[in-house]
Formats: C-alpha cells, sequence, structure tokens
C-alpha cells in the first residue's frame, strides 16, 4: 500500500511562552501526529481557541474543505497546515476583546456591542479613557497611571536618561513608544531620537551630546 508523509504543526500568533498571553492560552491544536498514513486516508485538525481568539487556517489546503475550527483532508499528498489564533478586536481603536474583558472578568456577558461600548467609557473618574490607556499602556482604572516622562537624569557617560512606567497588563503587539527631541518647546519639528517596546519599567538613554539643552516627549502611536 502507498502511504504519502503528512506534515502538521501549531503556529501561534503574538508568540508569548508558548502561547500564553499574560495567563491567557490562546487555543490548542489537535491534529495527526505528524509521520506516514495511507494515501485516501480521511483526516482532520481541529483548532481550540480560547476564549476571545479566533483560528485562521493557512498552508496546503487544496481539495479540503474548512469547516469552521475543523480542517478535514485526505491524504494525497504532503501537507503543510498552519493554524493562527487571532484575537477578535473591537472596530474602534482595534483593541482586544481579551485586554477589555480583565477589566470585568465577572460580567460572564461579554458580546461584541458591549466591548465596542466600553472602549470610550471612562472608568474612574481622573483615569484616561479606556482606548487611551490601551494605547499608551497605562491603567485605565489607575488615575495616577500617566504616559509621561517620571525622571530625567544623567548616566554615568554623560548621556541623558529618561524614565517612565506602564501598566502590567500592556498588550504586547502595541507599537513600541517613540522618544521625541527637540531644542525649542515652541516651534521647530520634534525629531523621534528612539524607540522601546513597552514594559512595566522603561529606560531609555539619548545617545546625543549630554551638553544639549533641548525637551522630550513620547508619542504612542496606533496598531
Amino acid at each position: 500500500m502507498r502511504k504519502v508523509r503528512i506534515l502538521l504543526r501549531l503556529v501561534v500568533c503574538l508568540l508569548i511562552g508558548a502561547g500564553a498571553l499574560h495567563g491567557m492560552d490562546k487555543g490548542s491544536l489537535d491534529a495527526p501526529e505528524p509521520g506516514w498514513y495511507p494515501a485516501g486516508a480521511e483526516l482532520e485538525a481541529t483548532a481550540n481557541p480560547a476564549e476571545f481568539f479566533y483560528a485562521v487556517w493557512h498552508g496546503d489546503d487544496e481539495d479540503a474543505t474548512i469547516e469552521g475550527d475543523v480542517f478535514p483532508f485526505t491524504v494525497d499528498r504532503a501537507r503543510n497546515v498552519v493554524v493562527e489564533f487571532k484575537p477578535h478586536v473591537t472596530e474602534q481603536y482595534r483593541i482586544p476583546w481579551w485586554w477589555l474583558a480583565q477589566f470585568d472578568a465577572d460580567s460572564g456577558s461579554w458580546d461584541a456591542q458591549a466591548f465596542e461600548d466600553m472602549v470610550l467609557t471612562t472608568l474612574e473618574d481622573g483615569a484616561a479613557p479606556v482606548w487611551r490607556a490601551y494605547l499608551t499602556g497605562t491603567d485605565p482604572q489607575d488615575p495616577n497611571s500617566r504616559f509621561a516622562i517620571s525622571e530625567v537624569a544623567f548616566a554615568a557617560d554623560g548621556k541623558v536618561q529618561l524614565r517612565w512606567s506602564h501598566a502590567a497588563h500592556v498588550d504586547p503587539d502595541l507599537p513600541p513608544v517613540i522618544i521625541e527631541f527637540r531644542e525649542n518647546l515652541l516651534e521647530g519639528d520634534w525629531d523621534a531620537v528612539g524607540q522601546m517596546q513597552m514594559q512595566e519599567e522603561m529606560v531609555w538613554e539619548h545617545d546625543g551630546n549630554g551638553d544639549v539643552r533641548g525637551y522630550y516627549r513620547l508619542r504612542a502611536d496606533t496598531p
């Protein structure tokens, strides 16, 4: 009997700790083990997206009829099949549902409209609106959580050193923070002099001459 070798593998979008994102699994894959199977055998792979995620199939899908999370196929060639788990996001600002849900974990009744309604709200007096907190990596439930430079100092080598912080639940898929500089506060263009991926404690050093007098600011871009 002729046999055909198939290859199935799992690839996770936003690869964080083997598929975990802040303690939340993105999903798992139930599939035949890679190896040799009889030609003509009917097999299937099943994606199991975690809550707030959905599955997208890629790869050798010729003659396969994908049925949602199930990828059935006939063993007739070597196949390389990949499932990617993507987060559901809001239409406004494309904020992941998993990020929004953590601020009302006991709700249990989330739907797409509930998430859309939440985007423009303010959860605590004095705190940033939810959409702004997401984009700047701050806490929408903490009025003291600000997207701002908290300390400016000179390092031992004379470089300017900036410090600031972000909340613990920053989405790792957000664009990096842009550090901008200009010598005149009232006029002139802001020049991008550096960038850093968001994390809880941020320390950035300017490679320029420490004798330069000027002004710094932080910029957060939309994904």
